[in-house]
């Protein structure tokens, strides 16, 4: 339900660092009950303050389009570092599993015991505790994301009877039935499904089909990590196996019991946690991860020290730092887009003035770079938006500039596609 785009935070005191803006996708932002879940996500992270957990900056809304700015995690998913040792059939190292789970068992710890001014618990659930939602940054540090379907008494609106919301093979029983109430224990189940694949190695529930997977999650019997990786210990072996019990009743009853006890098998099993050793080995399976790194023309729009024009009244809103810094999916048609940008002066513009020419573009004072873009392509709408269709679904931040020009619209509209090699009369159109 939403975009994730990799932003630099501008200081007005100087300064620069990356941050993660993520925002609610314009299709959902005017569906409410979408809006409502993007908004309790918000809630909560802004009320988390946990090194295993990330950072939340800011959350906001700009020309009615909400986001969440966050801290930037640069490092790979712990679903990553699985499968890169599955790969090489090399299983993690007990001492990183059990390093991880301590730490997803302390941000679990932390999320289901925030409280509201007045005390009383706000009931968190995760609901997504998965390998995909577990960061591993290059400093060592290990983090647990995503709180996008977050349950929590702060939320005002309901998931409609019948609706499961997380992924089917990291489901707690109870959390796949409509007629049983599930807490906070689903987490804990969902970290001992993560311990036991981050230990083998292999999906444990994971079937060819959701119907396969649900089944499997009901009444497939566990197996026990010892019988798979013999050199397990027992304890860690024991909490595992707790941990996937069905019946909550008999799981660990918080995440500070699930802590306290792989800490206490840990101690006994002489299990010594390394930052450095885990970071290490991470880094090993899959290499380090590439830095971003910016573009000439996002160094200047960086530089720029022009005031900005306030959008709604607030000043500098995620338009102003969201940048794209991933290798672009259409160069020829970044690179028009860019030419349009630099060409595009700074000028009063007058309402009752004739459609202007590309070159000769008046924009309002002090304009975004995306105001810039969209006025531009807007200028030279292009005969056949179905071409831009397949780039726009690949790179979602050129897709925000044309949907800004009102250019091309969602997918979900329509099923047509169209190669490449169709964007000339776009491309043509753009330069001229």
């Amino acid at each position: 339900m939403a975009e994730i785009f990799l932003a630099v935070e501008k200081s007005p005191h100087g300064g620069l660092r990356f941050v993660t803006v993520k925002r609610i996708r314009a299709d959902f932002d005017r569906d409410d009950e979408y809006v409502q879940f993007f908004l309790t996500e918000g809630r909560v992270s802004l009320k988390c303050a946990h090194p295993n957990l990330p950072q939340a900056y800011e959350m906001g809304a700009v020309d009615g389009s909400h986001y969440l700015a966050l801290e930037y995690i640069h490092g790979h998913t712990l679903l990553d570092v699985v499968r890169a040792g599955a790969t090489a059939n090399r299983p993690l190292s007990i001492e990183t599993v059990v390093h991880v789970g301590i730490c997803v068992a302390a941000a679990l710890e932390h999320a289901h015991g925030l409280r509201d001014v007045d005390g009383q618990s706000l009931c968190v659930v995760h609901r997504d505790v998965t390998p995909q939602n577990v960061m591993v940054s290059v400093s060592g540090a290990v983090k647990l994301i995503d709180f996008g379907i977050v349950r929590s008494v702060m939320q005002t609106h309901r998931t409609a009877s019948g609706v499961v919301k997380g992924k089917f093979s990291y489901m707690a029983p109870e959390a796949l039935s409509s007629a049983r109430e599930f807490d906070h224990r689903a987490d804990l189940f969902a970290l001992g499904i993560v311990l036991h694949e981050s230990l083998t190695g292999r999906s444990l529930f994971r079937g060819v089909t959701d119907n396969d997977t649900l089944r499997r999650v009901r009444t497939m019997p566990i197996p026990e990590v010892s019988r798979l990786r013999a050199d397990t210990p027992p304890g860690l072996s024991a909490i595992i196996a707790r941990a996937l019990e069905r019946d909550p009743d008999r799981r660990f009853q918080s995440a500070t019991d699930f802590l306290q006890a792989i800490e206490e098998v840990a101690e006994g099993a002489h299990i010594h946690r390394s930052v450095t050793r885990m970071r290490d080995e991470v880094l090993e399976r899959c290499g380090d991860p590439p830095f971003p790194s910016l573009t000439d023309a996002e160094r200047e729009l960086l530089a720029d020290t022009r005031p900005r024009a306030p959008t709604n009244g607030v000043e500098g809103g995620p338009e102003d730092a969201a940048i794209t810094v991933a290798e672009p999916i259409s160069p020829d048609l970044h690179d028009a887009l860019a030419r349009v940008l630099g060409q595009a002066p700074v000028a009063e513009a007058s309402a009752a003035e004739p459609a202007p020419s590309l070159q000769h573009m008046p924009l309002r004072v002090s304009p975004t770079p995306q105001q810039q873009v969209a006025a531009a392509v807007s200028a030279a709408r292009p005969p056949d938006v179905k071409a831009l269709r397949p780039i726009t679904e690949r790179d979602p931040q050129l897709a925000y500039f044309l949907r800004q020009a009102g250019v091309t619209p969602y997918k979900r509209h329509t099923e047509e596609t169209s190669t490449e090699s169709e964007l000339a009369d776009v491309i043509s159109a753009l330069d001229r």
